[in-house]
């Protein structure tokens, strides 16, 4: 009962600022209640300590089912973490030899998240679902610029 909810489900080392935080949706973008919510704790912002915490940062796509299995399901922030790292580890793969900092690639997959539900971050959706086309789009900017 203690970790779950609004305010109570992000701590840790995920609710840092310079950590990519992820919440979990369904793949039509509905918020599932496995997953993880915020905002993060309040003096862990850097720039304010009384400033909202913004995690999740975005949401990834769970709720899975083992090939094996269909009665095995990997569901909420774990799975959805696991499509987001590898989100991750194709953009840095693609963006080599170029230097792409952790919180530039921060800032493009929160730029660049597809709102359903929110015009701004908010506690479940975080900034909104990754998009990759998005998030691609802003490391373009963010490379050119340097």
């Amino acid at each position: 009962p203690y970790d779950r909810g609004p305010n109570n489900s992000i701590w840790g080392a995920n609710a840092l600022p310079h950590v990519l935080s992820i919440g979990a949706t369904r793949t039509d973008a509905l918020w599932i209640g496995a997953s993880s919510q915020g905002p993060g704790p309040t003096g862990l912002v850097e720039s304010s300590p009384n400033e909202v915490n913004e995690k999740p940062d975005v949401c990834a796509p769970s709720w899975f089912r083992e090939d094996d299995d269909c009665h095995i399901a990997n569901t909420g922030t774990s799975a959805a973490c696991g499509v987001a790292a590898g989100v991750v580890a194709a953009l840095r793969q693609a963006y080599q030899p170029t230097v792409v900092s952790p919180s530039d690639m921060r800032q493009a997959l929160r730029g660049g998240a597809r709102k359903f539900f929110h015009d701004d971050w908010n506690g479940r959706m975080g900034q909104g679902v990754i998009n990759v086309a998005g998030t691609i789009e802003k490391l373009d900017e963010i490379v050119a610029s340097s």
